[in-house]
């Protein structure tokens, strides 16, 4: 829907689609997952054809393959090869293949050959008899029952002072490569340069005049280099993208949904998520309303901040490393702007990421009792934002590192660090590094929960063992204990607004980090 422009309807995007499926046979591959290592789905030589089908949608006039039959077997591999030669003839299109060892069957298929030894051109013309009678001449003799793809290879791989021997008897004669990258005499008087004739199984489907490339005369026998050609005029005329960003970002949101559908809530996932919610329900069945059990309270509002923080980063890490490789490919052909990949990425799991937390929440809130139902709804919220802005850390971690390990353990770190200056796990934390605690994600929504949740709480004596401890308790022994106290004890001193605000805007900063990291990502074509 992205690779073919919007003036082409649907069904004739459609029939363009079935005509490729028919012509790679890959029609029993309908509505099947490509798969991975994990789940079973395509075979290797069925993915080859997908991949190789993909790059046909925008019916180029030439196609470069790099190893198509590397991992299958010779009967996959000679069908797939059959495919391509089927398909340059009847399409009249021009396919260079690199491919490594080919069995005498596929070699025959070949047209032209080009042999390289060490990133020199030792040969390049016709495939049959023309590459067998040069190497003749150097004294080599391929047996008459041998494959000569074996026979080319075996030489190559030799005696490194033979290869340049051949290397060099190839530079001084007249080679079919010399006259192919050389600009013929029949240059036109407007000085352009007339398509250049080629002996492959099909010759360049050309949709108009393309001899005005070249804006100056060269002379006969001149070759022709990239960066003599003059394309500016092609590249300001020619729109860069087939779509608007409309359509990429919803066929983007539609592909992610259904990539991330599987893997958020997947079976085992939603078990776990099960069981853990099971456990913590039992352990905090019914806290008391008063704050005899504050530190209960803060425990089961710590595990379920700090729960829903470390799966959904760690997970987000490995997204982008996951996917560089195919995102990198679909952009260097121009499918796609990177900002319609990162928002529709972004937006299009943000309701699978809604629905666990709010279910694991629900249960956990209303068997411990934390409070009522007003808190439930105030409480309820800041935490799926946490969700989203441990995903948005992860993606950020995910993108700037390239390194899958390297992000894995910058992203282990990161949580570790904010689960001890969390205000929960030690209150004991030295004055000089106290105000760690506000680079921390987990503060800012675990303060603001506990704030909510022990509002309207019960004061409690100084008499009483569970706050005597406090400091304000060691100061006046009759004195009463309020939940603001007890939050203050805890380092959470500021309004609950202002953590509101501040990881509002946490959140809104690592998803911006994140696009921009991804944007100036080396490998990853502006």
């Amino acid at each position: 829907m992205i690779r073919l422009p919007e003036h082409i309807s649907l069904a004739e995007k459609m029939d363009r689609v079935d005509e490729i499926i028919n012509m790679l046979d890959i029609r029993k591959c309908v509505n099947t997952i490509i798969g991975d290592m994990f789940e079973r789905g395509l075979s290797g030589g069925e993915k080859k054809r997908l991949s190789i089908a993909c790059e046909l949608l925008t019916d180029p006039d030439i196609l470069l393959i790099d190893e198509p039959t590397s991992g299958l077997d010779s009967s996959i591999a000679l069908t797939l090869i059959k495919q391509m030669k089927i398909f340059a003839t009847k399409y009249n299109k021009t396919i260079i293949v690199s491919v490594h060892q080919p069995s005498s069957q596929i070699y025959h298929i070949f047209d032209s050959l080009l042999l390289l030894a060490s990133g020199k051109a030792v040969y390049f013309g016709g495939a049959h008899t023309e590459p067998l009678e040069f190497f003749e001449q150097m004294g080599l003799n391929c047996d008459e029952m041998y494959n000569p793809a074996d026979f080319y290879l075996e030489v190559l791989t030799g005696d490194q002072a033979k290869i340049d021997e051949i290397v060099c008897a190839f530079k001084q004669t007249n080679t079919p490569l010399m006259n192919k990258l050389s600009v013929k005499q029949n240059i036109d008087g407007n000085g352009t340069l007339p398509a250049i004739a080629s002996s492959y199984s099909g010759s360049l489907k050309r949709s108009g005049p393309t001899s005005s490339i070249i804006s100056k005369r060269y002379s006969c026998g001149t070759v022709v280099t990239l960066d003599e050609l003059d394309i500016s005029h092609l590249k300001s005329s020619q729109q860069r993208w087939p779509c608007g960003f409309y359509t990429q970002f919803r066929m983007l949101f539609w592909r992610n949904f259904k990539q991330s559908r599987g893997r958020i809530l997947h079976l085992y996932d939603v078990i776990h998520c099960v069981i853990i919610a099971a456990i913590v329900s039992m352990a905090f069945f019914k806290i008391s309303a008063d704050a005899k059990d504050y530190r209960d309270k803060m425990a089961v509002c710590f595990f379920c901040v700090a729960f829903w923080t470390f799966a959904p980063a760690l997970e987000a890490v490995l997204a982008f490393p996951a996917e560089m490789d195919v995102v990198s490919k679909e952009r260097a052909s121009g499918a796609y702007r990177l900002s319609a990949y990162y928002f529709a990425k972004a937006v299009s799991e943000l309701p699978l990421l809604f629905l666990m937390p709010t279910l694991f929440y629900i249960c956990v809130y209303w068997v411990a009792g934390l409070n009522g139902v007003r808190e439930f709804f105030i409480t309820w919220p800041v935490l799926i934002m946490s969700v989203y802005s441990s995903q948005g850390m992860g993606l950020f971690l995910g993108a700037a590192i390239s390194d899958v390990k390297l992000a894995f353990a910058a992203g282990n770190t990161v949580l570790i660090f904010s689960f001890l200056f969390s205000g929960f796990l030690t209150q004991s934390i030295p004055q000089w590094i106290s105000w760690m605690k506000y680079l921390s994600h987990i503060h800012y929504p675990l303060s603001a929960i506990c704030l909510v949740v022990f509002d309207n709480m019960e004061p409690l004596s100084c008499n009483d063992t569970s706050v005597k401890d406090l400091a304000k308790c060691s100061q006046n022994e009759t004195a009463v204990i309020t939940s603001t106290d007890i939050l203050y004890e805890a380092g959470m001193v500021l309004p609950v607004y202002c953590y509101l605000a501040t990881f509002a805007l946490i959140f809104i900063f690592l998803r911006v980090a994140a696009y921009v990291a991804l944007r100036f990502r080396s490998h990853i074509p502006q």
